[in-house]
């Protein structure tokens, strides 16, 4: 009867065990800064230019479990995880928080321009305790940000058009 006991003590004592989160929370960096340009090298942010990429028709797509879903979130500041800001230099750059899904080994972005313009942006994120923070990203199948990038400049990207 000891026995019996001793083993149901135990396996309440294990069963009562949960991992403990990190006393300091949780940290999600995986924002990323875009610029986008064409040949010439006009601003293609900037909504005076001719031809820009205007922030109320650009959308977002997580590619989640094999589904491409759309981002909006109605109650966020930022409702489609970005926002187009002007910089102290008089340049835009689109804000972007990256898809990390814990699904996904490699979580897919997709950003779309225009009904035909969509580029893809691939990251692999490095996840840790409470840390979650893109480490690599991809546009279009090309390695274009690694995170030893990190400590010399931001989180960025240039696309030309």
């Amino acid at each position: 009867m000891k026995t019996v006991l001793s083993i149901l003590l135990v396996s309440l004592v294990l069963s009562s065990c949960r991992k403990e989160e990190p006393k300091w929370g949780s940290v999600t960096s995986v924002g990323s800064m875009i610029t986008v340009q064409n040949k010439a090298g006009i601003d293609l942010l900037n909504p005076s230019n001719s031809g820009a990429f205007l922030q109320q028709n650009i959308k977002i797509f997580y590619l989640i479990n094999g589904v491409k879903e759309e981002v909006f979130h109605g109650n966020y500041d930022y409702p489609r995880n970005f926002y187009i800001e002007e910089v102290p230099d008089g340049s835009f750059r689109m804000c972007l928080g990256m898809n990390h899904s814990p699904t996904e080994e490699y979580p897919i972005t997709y950003v779309q321009w225009s009904e035909n313009d969509t580029d893809t942006l691939k990251t692999k994120i490095y996840r840790e305790g409470g840390l979650t923070s893109c480490e690599d990203i991809w546009l279009n199948n090309k390695l274009v940000w690694k995170n030893e990038d990190l400590a010399k400049r931001e989180r960025s990207i240039n696309i030309i058009k």
